[in-house]
């Protein structure tokens, strides 16, 4: 199990709400993410599809995620504008994980009235989802939280995969 994935448990264990995951390959932490949490909904962000199941190898949304999904009317269509997304994401079950790509994106930005909308966003998930150990992961290559957050979202690396794990 990779350091990364090690202290993602660990968080999850003591329901940490918010976490960022600096990343060089979100699609692998995600994977790697939802692989380690068979038992919880998984799904997923980004500024393109909205929410989604993070789907298995074989490219299939889980059943669960996608039932989820559907109990919660979490739609992907309603769901692409990050602030959107995280006001959907209040409805998501207890114990459920939601990936967000490219959050750096998201919490930085040219137009204040959109930081501000999205840094608060994701600070009203906090209290919402410590009671029901649901966790907001924020993936990005280099991730600095916003003033707002920076003692709220805890920041872990997932390092690439160095010569030993490479090895054949």
């Amino acid at each position: 199990m990779s350091k990364m994935l090690e202290l993602f448990t660990a968080a999850r264990q003591v329901s940490v709400p918010l976490l960022a995951v600096r990343t060089a390959d979100q699609i692998a932490t995600a994977e790697a993410i939802r692989a380690a949490s068979p038992e919880h909904v998984v799904a997923q962000w980004d500024a393109a599809r909205g929410i989604t199941p993070v789907p298995t190898p074989d490219g299939k949304a889980p059943k669960p995620t996608a039932q989820a999904l559907a109990q919660a009317q979490i739609k992907a269509e309603d769901t692409v504008g990050f602030d959107s997304a995280m006001i959907a994401a209040a409805k998501l079950p207890k114990g459920a994980v939601l990936l967000a790509h490219n959050a750096q994106r998201q919490l930085t930005s040219a137009e204040p009235s959109v930081v501000a909308a999205n840094v608060q966003a994701v600070a009203n998930l906090r209290s919402v989802f410590k009671t029901s150990f649901r966790m907001l992961v924020l993936l990005g290559p280099a991730l600095v939280m916003p003033g707002e957050l920076e003692q709220d979202v805890i920041i872990v690396d997932h390092e690439l995969p160095g010569a030993a794990e490479l090895a054949v």
